[in-house]
């Protein structure tokens, strides 16, 4: 299955490239076949002068981890600022660190280095400028363990400055719309035995919802908010709507439909869920690219259709959210693009 071809576009790739990065290795992805560690912290890092002291401060105080062994990954994507020499302040003062230097290959890159290189039987992603609260570690183990747990997901606050914006609870059933980001959780090591973050792209946590969630067996929650996430004006989230980078979206779909067919055959792609995911997929795409040149947003739209019409004749889907975008994929709201600056928002 797939959603773009590169062979019938020249639009598309005159604005953007499509990145060549991948998810699925045809290799093992650990230098250490044996996990020896009960829990591997990744920190990526880059220009966090700023913020990344409160981030290790937060880890060295977490408590009730005494039996619990931990490792701190901290991966120094060639940044132009203080924070590698931060980073190395840190050693001996926080137990488990080791601070892995590499030159910039962006977020996906940073993660993949320490992902390799882990030794923990379940990981634990944390953005270098987020904070933990002090007994994160220990209960999301805790509810791990007792549960048998894939994922233990925490609930968090998002927080930007002094003000709290968002609180949202964790649920047990790895519902995307929580968990579209890997930070917060504890993830059980063999789901990424053959997979990594797509590198080159923005989105790229989009594996976790296409190649992971879907595949899961058993999640469990913490409901207390343990993760503190902090909304950052230069993020990724906020930068890609200034350029290009919103096309990304759509080629990491594409991306994502082939490789969950490599790795998984097409039967979840094909299932009533997989259409509603991608339902809601393919209107997130057109919704990141709403500031794009017309021609843009006119080929996406082509390509998107193409796509439902090729794969998903006959399908309905049953949820109410879903029914606005699936009238405009199916060609039965053709006039919208020109009804509004962005055509698939309410």
């Amino acid at each position: 299955m797939y959603l773009y071809d590169r062979t019938r576009d020249d639009i598309l790739k005159a604005y953007r490239e499509y990145p060549e990065g991948r998810a699925c290795l045809g290799t093992y992805t650990f230098i250490n076949s044996t996990p020896d560690m009960d829990i591997s912290v990744i920190i990526p890092c880059y220009n966090v002068e700023s913020y990344v002291c409160e981030c290790l401060d937060s880890i060295a105080a977490q408590k009730g981890i005494e039996d619990i062994s931990v490792e701190i990954l901290a991966v120094n994507d060639g940044s132009q600022d203080g924070t590698l020499d931060i980073l190395k302040s840190y050693r001996g003062r926080l137990k488990g660190l080791e601070i892995l230097d590499q030159e910039n290959m962006g977020m996906s890159g940073a993660r993949n280095t320490a992902i390799r290189r882990s030794r923990g039987r379940y990981l634990c992603f944390v953005d270098s400028d987020d904070i933990l609260s002090g007994n994160f570690l220990k209960k999301l183990y805790g509810s791990a363990v007792k549960h048998g747990s894939d994922i233990a997901s925490s609930s968090y606050i998002a927080f930007r400055g002094k003000l709290i914006y968002k609180f949202r609870t964790a649920g047990r059933d790895c519902d995307p719309a929580f968990n579209g980001c890997p930070w917060g959780k504890l993830f059980r090591r063999e789901l990424f035995d053959h997979l990594l973050f797509p590198e080159g792209f923005l989105f790229e946590d989009s594996i976790l919802t296409h190649l992971i969630y879907p595949h899961v067996g058993r999640c469990s929650a913490v409901r207390t908010a343990l993760y503190k996430y902090r909304s950052n004006p230069g993020g990724v989230m906020n930068s890609y709507r200034r350029g290009n980078g919103g096309l990304d979206s759509f080629y990491i779909t594409d991306l994502m439909i082939r490789e969950t067919e490599r790795l998984y055959g097409t039967e979840s792609l094909l299932s009533r869920e997989g259409y509603d995911r991608m339902l809601s997929q393919l209107e997130i795409n057109l919704n990141r690219i709403s500031n794009a040149p017309e021609n843009v947003k006119r080929e996406v739209l082509g390509f998107q259709r193409e796509f439902i019409d090729r794969y998903y004749q006959g399908y309905r889907t049953r949820d109410p959210r879903l029914k606005k975008v699936e009238r405009l994929l199916k060609g039965k709201d053709g006039d919208e693009m020109k009804k509004r600056q962005e055509p698939w928002r309410e």
